[in-house]
């Protein structure tokens, strides 16, 4: 977390807009609360797994979902930028340390969850973590396809159709993995998860993914990567 505010710091302008004073002021709180915490385990016996440690895992969870969503939304460039039809990571620091703080953060509120017996992930079958985690990655798939859609497919921007066509792929490859990631998830829940379902659902992703993955991140795809080291 403090990377990515010395980061901002560095990057940022003294003129800066207010998504720009947002994103501070979510890492500068982050940190401020992680102390505390970190403090509490040192100092405070009972800090331990009680109601302070889960309002503070709370708060900078949701802190870092707010901040994640700035950082990394183009239009602000901040850690992304758009150049021509593409997107351009300018911060490499910026970009990997805000999903590292996410993660962390997240890791810290399921831990807790676990703590108070809200989540029993022990109880939870490892099969069915992977298609939460497959589902995850589907709906990443389809935001990031259909935020780049505005650029491949505009007519003023110049129309490929070719980049075009490969991204409404990476919208409906998105749309479809959903779905299907989502059904062995509720049958799980339903019933005991059938083996030829999981099977049968497994091969059709990996077939759609497998094409997917030539053709969209191709050099001359619309995931193509630029990275901008600062």
């Amino acid at each position: 977390m403090t990377n990515c505010i010395l980061t901002l710091f560095k990057e940022i302008n003294f003129d800066r807009n207010s998504n720009d004073k947002y994103v501070i002021s979510c890492c500068s709180i982050a940190i401020i609360l992680s102390a505390l915490t970190i403090t509490g385990y040192f100092f405070i016996e009972k800090h331990v797994t009680s109601i302070f440690e889960a309002s503070m895992s709370t708060v900078v969870c949701a802190l870092w979902c707010a901040a994640i969503a700035l950082v990394m939304n183009p239009s602000n460039n901040l850690a992304i930028e758009i150049v021509g039809v593409s997107h351009l990571i300018r911060n490499t620091n910026l970009y990997f340390f805000t999903w590292a703080a996410f993660l962390s953060s997240a890791y810290v509120l399921t831990s807790v969850a676990q703590e108070f017996h809200l989540v029993d992930v022990e109880r939870v079958p490892l099969r069915l973590v992977r298609w939460y985690l497959f589902l995850i990655a589907s709906v990443v798939v389809l935001g990031t396809a259909s935020k780049l859609r505005d650029l491949t497919c505009s007519a003023e921007l110049g129309l490929d159709e070719y980049l075009c066509k490969i991204t409404n792929y990476a919208i409906s490859l998105g749309v479809i993995t959903t779905g299907l990631a989502v059904m062995p998830i509720i049958w799980s829940h339903i019933a005991k998860l059938s083996v030829i379902v999981e099977t049968i659902v497994a091969v059709i992703v990996t077939v759609f993914y497998c094409v997917g993955a030539a053709y969209i991140t191709d050099v001359t795809g619309p995931g193509k990567l630029h990275i901008s080291f600062c």
